[in-house]
């Protein structure tokens, strides 16, 4: 699949995290923290103090309906020729790699009037 070695593991516990309304903490840290392995990984949520269920977020780590919901994901972003991350898209236009705040605002606005036109 690509990309860091354990970016599809700590994807899975970043949407399992969302069953229990921790999506973007789970994904936040993990991003920061870059864990080594899933015990690495399941260590960094432990210590987050996100307050999950370990056990529920393992078992829905490893349930069929995430691995379809992170290959489903897999298959939109190369779709759209998303390689990487970060990448965002503004109005229909993708930007790779990250900005700083000023540029960030200026693709926002570019995008406001392209589309008042």
């Amino acid at each position: 699949m690509g990309g860091h070695e354990t970016s599809c593991i700590a994807s899975k516990y970043a949407l399992a995290a969302k069953k229990q309304g921790k999506f973007w903490g789970v994904a936040n840290m993990l991003f920061d923290k870059h864990p080594a392995d899933e015990d690495a990984i399941i260590e960094e949520i432990k210590k987050s103090h996100l307050g999950l269920d370990i056990e529920q977020l393992k078992t829905d780590a490893k349930s069929k309906e995430i691995e379809e919901e992170l290959q489903s994901e897999i298959s939109k972003a190369y779709a759209r020729r998303v390689i990487g991350t970060p990448a965002i898209e503004i109005n229909g236009v993708i930007y790779m790699g990250s900005s700083p705040y000023d540029e960030l605002k200026e693709k926002i606005e570019l995008a406001e009037k392209r589309a008042a036109k």
